[in-house]
């Protein structure tokens, strides 16, 4: 144990004796930082939503000009997607229905308010009305505003706010950043002293699983340090900044919490865990640097995949996919922080997810020591055989 303490602390030395952790450690603080602080900022943007509309195909370019002309005056966007990943669905009717009777299908917050819709398309109304029955309506009917009648989905999930989507994503993008950068570093010092023979010297006196285990926790402790030092910092400004403060607790959801950051703080540790283990497996079986730099692009594919797998989390955060993939040992670590900050995560994904990913983690690292011991003198046992076969 005195050994392996010994490992830890001679690990995370020399990452602490370095500038370049110190700046990138700097450069995450700043950044989170002002993200935080920025905020306040993001409540004024012009928020998007994303509606569908079910008419005529001949009429559906007027109804999207004359909702796109009402959403600019009442300052947000409309993002027209097909209906089943609309939040809100307006449906005209066809026949002798179309026009006169409307239903909002709303499947998630917020919704318009009803005289907004009727004041939206009664000119439309109207027009189609001229169009088609100008000599048989009286007055009274041609001018008469379509009934609006609205119908809401069992679950009204809130959609995002621009500061919650930032502010989530921020996270995220620093998490899979450190990441796969200690996760490298993990890998190539690995190959690095066994190329130099250091490893060999060292395992006289060591056994190589402590060796190798002391490795991946002393790149561990360092990593976490630069982690805690940034999150700390910047979650400072929710304590200094009244107006962050105000804009964060506003979301009503879990993110409003310390919640988020204790999940991207768990997130990270589980996410060095397993994918530490990958590269330490690939280090372990390397015998040099670049050797471990050729094999290492496999694992940064199946990173780069998790971290692509957000962007779908953002907006599909309630779809069974998207809960599937979060229990996952491989996207476990980054999508908990989107669905932690979106509120939307539970008990049994934590416990699911953090229990899969406990055991695929110690497994790999097991993995990895067996491999470690088998090629840590393979050189050396195969440069005898020559030499016993040459006399």
């Amino acid at each position: 144990m005195t050994a392996w303490r010994l490992l830890l602390w001679r690990e995370a030395q020399q990452l602490w004796h370095r500038m370049a952790y110190w700046v990138i450690t700097g450069i995450m603080a700043v950044g989170l930082s002002g993200l935080l602080a920025g905020l306040p900022l993001l409540r004024h943007a012009v928020p998007t939503r994303s509606w569908a509309v079910q008419a005529p195909s001949a009429a559906i370019p007027i109804l999207h000009t004359v909702l796109n002309r009402m959403a600019a005056a009442h300052d947000f966007a409309i993002r027209w997607v097909p209906a089943a990943r609309a939040a809100l669905v307006i449906q005209t009717g066809t026949g002798s229905t179309w026009m006169h009777r409307i239903i909002l299908d709303v499947r998630q917050w917020p919704a318009p308010p009803a005289a907004w819709i009727t004041r939206a398309l009664t000119p439309v109304a109207v027009t189609q009305r001229l169009k088609q029955h100008h000599v048989l309506l009286s007055a009274h009917t041609l001018l008469q505003p379509p009934v609006v009648h609205w119908h809401f989905a069992a679950a009204l999930p809130a959609a995002p706010a621009a500061s919650q989507v930032a502010l989530t994503m921020g996270l995220v993008l620093v998490i899979f950043f450190l990441l796969s950068m200690y996760s490298q570093i993990l890998g190539e010092t690995v190959a690095t002293e066994k190329a130099s023979r250091l490893s060999e010297l060292l395992s006289i006196r060591i056994a190589p699983s402590t060796l190798l285990w002391g490795k991946w926790a002393g790149v561990g402790v360092a990593a976490m340090t630069q982690v805690v030092i940034g999150l700390a910092v910047s979650g400072g400004v929710i304590l200094l900044d009244p107006a962050a403060a105000a804009m964060v607790h506003a979301w009503h959801v879990s993110a409003a919490s310390w919640s988020v950051w204790l999940a991207a703080l768990w997130g990270f540790m589980l996410g060095f865990l397993f994918y530490g283990a990958i590269f330490l497996w690939i280090g372990a079986g390397a015998r040099r640097p670049e050797d471990s730099r050729g094999t290492a692009g496999i694992a940064l594919i199946i990173m780069a995949f998790a971290y692509s797998a957000t962007f779908y989390a953002l907006s599909h955060t309630t779809s069974v996919l998207t809960q599937w993939l979060s229990v996952l040992p491989p996207f476990f670590p980054l999508l908990i922080i989107v669905r932690q900050g979106y509120g939307s995560a539970t008990g049994s994904e934590w416990l699911f997810g953090s229990t899969l990913t406990l055991l695929s983690g110690g497994g790999l690292l097991w993995l990895a020591a067996r491999r470690y011991r088998r090629t840590l003198y393979a050189p050396a046992r195969r440069s005898r055989h020559r030499r016993s076969s040459v006399l």
